[in-house]
């Protein structure tokens, strides 16, 4: 997939628009260094100016003393009923609804920070009056320290308005999988009346703990970040990759995942002598060199290598009109590991730091949302425009997302903004990290080398060979296979193998990888693409 950048100007302000472009395709090695890792739990990340206000009155103190099972009895307020209770570690994810438990269709992460909402409705003739709410959590049979938001509300709570719920920030250590959890609403006025009595100021109603059901699923992201000196234009200069870079790139990505923590560990810089256009010329090699450097290195199966460049002194000298940012392999198979490679440009600049989460999107199978004119947007994609389609709320910024505002939120997959991400795209990220956590992953060091030519096709399907060594791996090639027969200058057949096909991410172009050919080869016949010379 291409990212592009077209500045516009807005009433003298410079804007940032993604859109798509026609796409174009070296090799490199080097160990890692030591790492310098920039990593750290979801709760990292200091709170911008305002957060607390973001987040009107939540109150993550501890309150009463914690206990595994509710109180008999408790003064719950009375004329105050919980209407839902709704759990934003990204995307909303209702977790009860009038007095049940709710159906879910995304996940709770564990260990991931989060931010529960408890939505009331007052009763006709209610008098608003100052009510503490009580979040109680439990693991393995103890009661985890107990969050605590009082408020007055006299209107039914809505999504849009933080101050219309109590509102309880939750860090990831107390949601591990297996926590269960109840909700009260205390009126420190009113009598103590029985928990096991069914009541509405209480969640679950009977008064007893339910599970929430929280998923076991996907560890840290971890990013081999490699610099990748620039050397076309004599500089070899190597982007920016200070900790206070990282931070940025650690952060966006983190708001963005469903995992509990992003780990980036910096690669010693590789060498790339070839010339990286705005235009798009230059890319499919800059892939193809971070794609064999994850062949060579064998790194584990979990790992994604995402090389890091800057073409330009600047972001505004690199990009003088509409821009490529990034390009990525498309990994539709969790078991092929290879595929798990994206680049992009790096400056100290927001638009490349979103570049990272979008183009590791395509290397973990994900396709378009369907916004900004992008090629072959993801036909399941469930909402108009490629609009998020439901709230969020980022655990880094501690801001709400509200799909319905003015200017709307798009997916970040999408090349629209502003950038959040859909219910559907974060489910989708969970299931691809679980799958990986289980799958039989192709074996990285199973012998013998295999040597390979690549062959590009565009949009057109037109093939070329790409005039660069071959890719030399030990790993079992995935992509789609494709029988590959070779001819002599007669028409007469002298060999047959396998090719196997490779998407970019998204763009209709990519490249097969081709086996070499026999003595005597004049034409490469690839099973439906075409014939070309051989090389």
């Amino acid at each position: 997939m291409w990212r592009r950048l077209v500045p516009l100007v807005l009433g003298g302000l410079v804007a940032c628009e993604l859109e798509p472009m026609d796409e174009p395709a070296g090799y490199l090695a080097g160990p890692p260094r030591d790492p310098a890792t920039a990593s750290g739990a979801a709760a990292a990340g200091a709170d911008p100016p305002g957060a607390s206000q973001a987040t009107d009155g939540a109150n993550t103190s501890s309150g009463p003393t914690p206990s595994p099972t509710p109180p008999p009895s408790a003064k719950l307020a009375t004329g105050l009923a919980i209407a839902e209770i709704a759990l934003f570690q990204g995307v909303k994810v209702t977790v009860a609804k009038a007095g049940a438990k709710a159906t879910r269709t995304v996940p709770i992460v564990a260990g991931r920070d989060g931010l529960v909402r408890v939505y009331v409705t007052p009763e006709n003739g209610y008098v608003a009056k100052a009510v503490r709410a009580e979040l109680h959590l439990v693991s393995d049979g103890k009661g985890l320290p107990i969050a605590v938001d009082t408020k007055t509300i006299a209107a039914a709570s809505s999504d849009n308005a933080m101050a219309s719920t109590f509102n309880f920030e939750v860090p990831g250590a107390n949601l591990p999988a297996g926590v269960t959890f109840f909700v009260q609403l205390i009126d420190e006025g009113a009598a103590p009346v029985p928990t096991a009595t069914a009541n509405a100021a209480q969640y679950p109603v009977n008064g007893v703990a339910e599970s929430l059901d929280v998923a076991a699923g996907p560890g840290a992201l971890k990013i081999m970040l490699v610099p990748m000196r620039y050397g076309a234009d004599g500089s070899n200069r190597v982007p920016d990759t200070s900790p206070a870079i990282l931070e940025e790139l650690r952060k966006k990505t983190l708001e963005l995942y469903p995992v509990p923590a992003v780990n980036i560990t910096v690669h010693d810089p590789v060498q790339f002598g070839g010339v990286i256009s705005g235009t798009g010329a230059g890319w499919d090699a800059a892939l193809a060199s971070v794609t064999q450097l994850r062949m060579q290195e064998k790194p584990a199966a979990d790992v994604y290598y995402y090389g890091v460049f800057a073409p330009g002194t600047t972001l505004t000298n690199y990009c003088t009109g509409s821009c490529v940012l990034g390009l990525s392999n498309l990994a539709s198979s969790v078991t092929d590991a290879s595929q798990r490679a994206s680049i992009g440009v790096l400056y100290n600049n927001a638009a490349t730091f979103g570049t990272l989460p979008h183009e590791l999107g395509h290397a973990h199978g994900r396709r378009h949302a369907p916004c900004g004119g992008v090629a072959g947007a993801d036909p399941s994609y469930p909402y108009q425009d490629g609009t998020i389609g439901v709230f969020g709320y980022s655990i880094v910024t501690k801001q709400l997302k509200n799909p319905g505002a003015t200017t709307t939120p798009h997916d970040f997959m999408s090349y629209c903004g502003p950038e959040w991400t859909s219910d559907y795209t974060f489910k989708a990220l969970f299931d691809r990290g679980r799958a990986l956590g289980g799958a039989q992953v192709r074996s990285l060091a199973a012998p013998p080398v295999s040597r390979s030519l690549r062959f590009l096709f565009d949009r057109q399907g037109v093939l070329t060979w790409r005039d660069a060594p071959p890719f030399e791996t030990t790993e079992a090639l995935g992509g789609d296979p494709r029988v590959v027969t070779f001819k002599d200058a007669a028409g007469t057949v002298v060999g047959e193998a396998t090719a196997h096909r490779y998407d970019y991410g998204h763009v209709d172009g990519g490249y097969f990888l081709v086996p070499s050919a026999p003595a005597g080869t004049a034409t490469v016949l690839i099973e439906g693409a075409g014939t070309v010379a051989a090389p």
